[in-house]
């Protein structure tokens, strides 16, 4: 009999949403790789839903073309699907042959592109291996070798970095169905083992291809949980099972500021952009000519409209605005990076005398072209 949970998936769908900062982050990115959420879900949407092959063979290929290596993500989701159980989601043999078949077209494709389409592009094949990953290898091989060797130090670096936050955001509900959960989970790794800290800890966009199949696993899982306390429900345990229920969710929500990594981790509601918005507007409303050109750090870059011109504060000087913030090493892949950032700083404060402090507080500060529009000038800086 199939578990009746159409009730309840509105709401639960509607509060997972909400209430998941790393779903936030991945809206608030500023990256492209946000647009391979909708298409893989509704790539395993269709898939779960018994649908025809040539139906799910255009959202497949959407999400392929999102970034080289989607399609292995994607294969490690289609085969987590062959483990969901029939009373939730009952997959008929064709669609069992189907899910087969993408999952050799996502091998392909991955082939393809590291072998050929990069290349061909002029990007060396072991880049990326070298870029992040040096610590395990000097090449791919070298890395999943490295890694198979000691198993120990893998787990101990996945415990120490972003795989307790990312799975308390989505309360452990996908470890109710153990092996869904694993697969889903598995190419994660990759990013686990990085060396820079965005990585590592899934900030920003590099949650995005983990993000649906880690959805419906917590899913399904939620229902597990559901069908399961339901069947003691005429029992003492089931007190004694609401009240551990209550106290996992508590826990990881006091404990959500480990997942946070910086301000913007913060749910919608409370981020900082409001105060960014809030702090420009008002600076800009002094102006006698309105900006239509911004720079700003990589923390804010995502907060600039994208109907005008903007930059990283690299490129500063082709701006009318440029606005810093306090940033951390955290902020930043590398050292150099962070000290770049620093240097620039100092060069606009300093040695850049085409512009000129408009605003400054705990965690902006503001400066305007002179020669561009006046903004400004002679109108006072609020400190």
């Amino acid at each position: 009999m199939m578990l009746n949970y159409n009730h309840f998936s509105f709401c639960f769908l509607l509060c997972y949403y909400y209430s998941n900062k790393y779903i936030n982050a991945n809206f608030l990115a500023g990256h492209f790789e946000v647009i391979a959420i909708p298409a893989l879900l509704i790539t395993l949407t269709t898939i779960i839903k018994n649908k025809p092959f040539y139906m799910t063979l255009i959202p497949f290929s959407l999400s392929l073309g999102v970034r080289q290596d989607v399609g292995f993500f994607l294969f490690f989701q289609l085969l987590s699907l062959l483990f969901v159980p029939k009373y939730i989601f009952a997959l008929s043999k064709k669609t069992k042959i189907n899910i087969f078949i993408y999952m050799g077209l996502c091998l392909i494709y991955v082939y393809l592109s590291l072998k050929y389409f990069l290349p061909y592009m002029g990007a060396s094949q072991d880049l990326k291996a070298t870029q992040f990953w040096s610590q395990w290898g000097n090449s791919w091989g070298d890395i999943a070798m490295n890694a198979f060797k000691h198993p120990l130090l893998v787990m101990h670096t996945i415990l120490s970095v972003g795989f307790t936050n990312f799975n308390e955001a989505f309360f452990y509900l996908g470890i109710f169905n153990p092996f869904q959960w694993f697969f889903v989970q598995a190419p994660a790794v990759l990013f686990y083992l990085a060396s820079t800290m965005d990585k590592n800890y899934l900030f920003w966009y590099n949650s995005a291809f983990l993000l649906p199949g880690v959805y419906i696993s917590t899913y399904v899982g939620f229902f597990i949980a559901a069908k399961f306390l339901l069947k003691y429900k005429n029992k003492y345990c089931f007190s004694a099972l609401i009240i551990v229920l209550l106290t996992i969710i508590s826990i990881v929500l006091i404990k959500s500021h480990r997942a946070v990594g910086t301000d913007d981790y913060r749910p919608k509601k409370d981020n900082k952009i409001d105060y960014f918005n809030q702090i420009l507007s008002s600076e800009i409303n002094r102006c006698d000519k309105k900006p239509d050109s911004f720079s700003t750090d990589i923390s804010n870059y995502v907060f600039l409209n994208n109907q005008e011109d903007k930059y990283l504060v690299d490129h500063y000087y082709k701006s009318q605005i440029v606005i810093f913030s306090k940033l951390n090493r955290g902020d930043f892949q590398s050292n150099e990076d962070f000290n770049k950032y620093n240097k620039i700083i100092n060069l606009v404060i300093t040695n850049d005398k085409n512009y000129m402090l408009l605003h400054k507080d705990k965690v902006f500060s503001i400066y305007v072209e002179k020669s561009a529009i006046n903004c400004g000038i002679n109108k006072g800086v609020v400190d």
